[in-house]
């Protein structure tokens, strides 16, 4: 098992080291076959925190540092709020609200115009590290606001890393004061974070190979995809 996951994760940290996003999703996609329902979340936040900061780090240069005092604000309410309850709140329905979110922003000029009224960075810091820590991934929340603020694809890669890392760090914090036993899961853990790392490295090798316009694209198609699926898995 440790090493499947491990692959898994090396798999889903490069396609995020390439896109931006996506990685997440595929790794949490694998991990309920083999973990219990209480661990999946904060193993996945650990293995994320790793491939987000090394992806940021490999890209530091081109991190756009003044989006983050919002979006730090956000996040640590988010934390807090979401930490509290996090035992008791009802998930189901979470991934339907973010799939229908990035449709309406991708594809509808009107609507997005609307939407980008409550579209601050300290509503989306709240909301990604807050419904992360009941989802895990929720880093295709800022993805459409980066790509409206960024036009540079290492940029917008580097800065949606550095956003994701203090999620995944806030919201292991969370499972900690709660209680989670991270030390019970260390040798699947460090298995996994090593194939994060590697994935990290090879994507932002494999990221120069994209134009800026093939990358937007491909990012925008990629979006779309998660959001459909989302959409699909809350109504099943």
């Amino acid at each position: 098992m440790e090493i499947f996951l491990g692959i898994i994760s090396l798999v889903s940290s490069t396609a995020a080291a390439v896109f931006g996003l996506g990685g997440g999703l595929i790794l949490i996609s694998f991990l309920p076959d083999f973990l219990p329902a209480e661990a999946v979340v904060p193993v996945h936040g650990v293995t994320q925190l790793a491939s987000n900061t090394s992806r940021a780090v490999y890209s530091f240069h081109s991190i756009v540092w003044r989006l983050f005092p919002l979006f730090c604000a956000g996040s640590l309410l988010g934390a807090a709020l979401f930490g509290i309850l996090v035992i008791n709140i009802t998930t189901d329905y979470i991934p339907l609200l973010i799939g229908v979110y990035i449709l309406l922003k991708l594809w509808s000029e009107r609507m997005g115009r609307v939407l980008s009224s409550f579209d601050s960075l300290f509503v989306l810091g709240f909301l990604q590290t807050g419904l992360g820590i009941l989802v895990g991934s929720t880093g295709q929340l800022t993805m459409p606001r980066l790509l409206k603020e960024i036009t540079d694809r290492d940029s917008i890669v580097a800065t949606g890393g550095m956003f994701m890392s203090l999620s995944h760090g806030l919201k292991l914090v969370a499972f900690g004061i709660i209680g989670f036993k991270f030390s019970y899961y260390s040798t699947l853990l460090i298995c996994m974070v090593i194939g994060a790392l590697a994935g990290s490295f090879l994507g932002t090798l494999l990221r120069k190979k994209f134009s800026d316009r093939r990358f937007s694209q491909v990012l925008k198609i990629l979006l779309t995809v998660m959001a459909l699926r989302m959409i699909y898995s809350a109504l099943l």
